[in-house]
């Protein structure tokens, strides 16, 4: 039996609405009520109540699916399926994205174990990158919140916020693609066999108001799938699929199913005027209140397990170990940052 394991990608290529300040009439929605950040079944959906509404959506699924005849028959898929939607509430989304292949070649518990932890601080990142993201937009709004138009220091921010979204979720995808790479390589290393990564697929179509998928995957052959299938009330969707009649696998067959995968916490993060008092309270007696100076190191500390490091190893700071948690070492890497 063939065999294929993969992560799907697909970018929605639908463009944001109520970018260029015309007047709609809908009236300014309540400054608390102008960027929501939602958890949804897959994922997070960013809602944004502008003159005229926005929503982006980042969502994961568990996909499985398998070719029962034609020429590609028993051949399986399976891998995650990473979304990013954006449009408006009432309408469908366009997709426009890619599959980004893998291939984990009878890997070991301990690589999958490693594996799976990454992907989910990768994930927890994205997600509290998203909401940062959505905060900066939200403050943007609500500054001129009695508004039914978009002043152009709100489209300004609307812009940056599409760009920056975007530009999560690439760079999401790509670290999840390098992942799965470094995964394959240690896989192939550990069973003595030189293994490439598979090659990227190419993903677009649809998905509708009322949760209809009809996507286009492209296989590293150049055949094509159409890929149909409904959105279930737990997030879940499943279908069918077949290849396109203009090309040569038009005769092949399959089903397809992807389990909505929720997003993890947000990945902790430090603040900086906590830092600044914990700091100032507990370093600056020997490094000094100035972090550029660098007295001692100091700007080394850059995230928490340097400055566990220095913790564990440097003698004369080791009694800080036991009355400092994770979130003051978060401030104070954060301050450190900041201030450098």
């Amino acid at each position: 039996m063939k065999s294929l394991n993969w992560i799907a990608c697909a970018t929605v290529a639908l463009a944001l609405l109520g970018c260029g300040g015309e007047d709609t009439g809908a009236g300014a929605a309540s400054a608390s009520s102008l960027v929501q950040v939602t958890e949804v079944p897959a994922g997070l959906k960013v809602t944004a109540a502008l003159p005229a509404p926005v929503v982006r959506d980042a969502t994961q699924y568990a996909f499985s699916a398998r070719i029962t005849s034609g020429p590609h028959a028993g051949l399986d898929l399976s891998g995650t399926l990473m979304l990013q939607g954006d449009g408006d509430a009432g309408s469908g989304t366009q997709v426009d994205g890619s599959v980004v292949g893998t291939a984990r070649i009878a890997a070991t518990p301990a690589l999958v174990g490693q594996f799976n932890t990454t992907a989910q601080s990768l994930r927890a990142t994205l997600r509290t990158d998203i909401e940062a993201a959505s905060a900066r937009l939200r403050e943007a709004m609500a500054a001129s919140a009695g508004s039914t138009t978009l002043t152009a220091a709100q489209s300004q921010a609307l812009l940056q916020f599409k760009q920056s979204f975007a530009t999560l979720h690439l760079k999401y995808r790509s670290d999840v693609s390098t992942l799965n790479a470094l995964l394959l390589v240690e896989s192939a290393r550990g069973n003595g066999e030189a293994v490439a990564p598979d090659e990227d697929l190419q993903v677009s179509g649809t998905i509708d108001a009322q949760g209809q998928a009809a996507l286009r995957v492209v296989l590293a052959d150049q055949s094509v799938l159409r890929v149909t299938g409904r959105t279930a009330t737990d997030g879940s969707m499943a279908g069918d699929l077949a290849g396109e009649l203009t090309v040569q696998n038009s005769a092949d067959l399959g089903t397809w199913t992807a389990a909505a995968q929720a997003m993890p916490a947000s990945a902790p993060v430090g603040n900086v005027a906590a830092g600044l008092a914990k700091y100032t309270a507990l370093c600056a007696s020997c490094h000094t209140d100035n972090v550029r100076r660098n007295v001692l190191n100091v700007a080394a500390a850059t995230d928490v397990a340097r400055l566990d490091a220095a913790l564990a190893g440097i003698g004369s700071m080791t009694f800080l170990r036991a009355g400092m948690s994770t979130q003051d070492k978060l401030d104070v890497v954060a301050y450190i940052l900041s201030a450098r």
